[in-house]
């Protein structure tokens, strides 16, 4: 919630967000995709994408769902990306379901679209973030990720993402890595 703006607890608000890395192909240091990986990639989106469109009304309902209610986020992963024959590459797909009481979607879309503002709000895993192209409900944006276990590893990812609202209480992100490299 924004400072000044007036609390709206009379109705429930909620967003289905595929947060910033579903659909990441995940390679190993220094490979390249193959081509059949790319491939599976892309059939695999365009199934993920028919799949969402058809799961809109399947999403837990804040109302009944004690733990979204008490603030706790659910992100998944979607069993589907395990069973994608991807040669040399792993594919990644998360879904996620967040109930922000009071929030209204203009102020939820407003932080999720300041991706300049990504490598404050998610540092230390997103150490630089801008937006690239954007048009309409679209956007093309560039996050620099950084993971650090045994060795150090920074990607440079760009996503294309689009918001959808299929009605007044429900705002659906889907976020999909366009590029990955080191």
């Amino acid at each position: 919630m924004l400072p000044g703006e007036p609390r709206d607890n009379k109705i429930v608000i909620w967003a289905r967000l595929l947060f910033p890395l579903p659909l990441l192909l995940v390679t190993v240091p220094f490979a390249r995709l193959t081509p059949e990986a790319t491939a599976a990639f892309d059939r695999y989106v365009e199934q993920a994408e028919r799949r969402m469109i058809s799961d809109t009304i399947t999403i837990s309902d804040p109302v009944r769902d004690p733990k979204l209610r008490g603030g706790e986020a659910r992100i998944e992963a979607v069993d589907a990306a395990r069973n994608v024959n991807a040669p040399g590459a792993m594919i990644q797909d998360w879904v996620g379901t967040m109930f922000l009481p009071g929030a209204t979607l203009a102020q939820v879309q407003a932080v999720l679209r300041d991706y300049a503002s990504y490598k404050n709000y998610y540092r230390p895993k997103v150490i630089e973030s801008s937006e690239l192209t954007h048009h309409g409900d679209e956007y093309d944006v560039l996050l620099r990720l950084y993971e650090k276990h045994i060795l150090t590893i920074v990607l440079n990812t760009t996503y294309h993402i689009r918001y959808e609202m299929p009605d007044a209480k429900r705002l659906i992100v889907t976020s999909r890595s366009t590029t990955s490299a080191k």
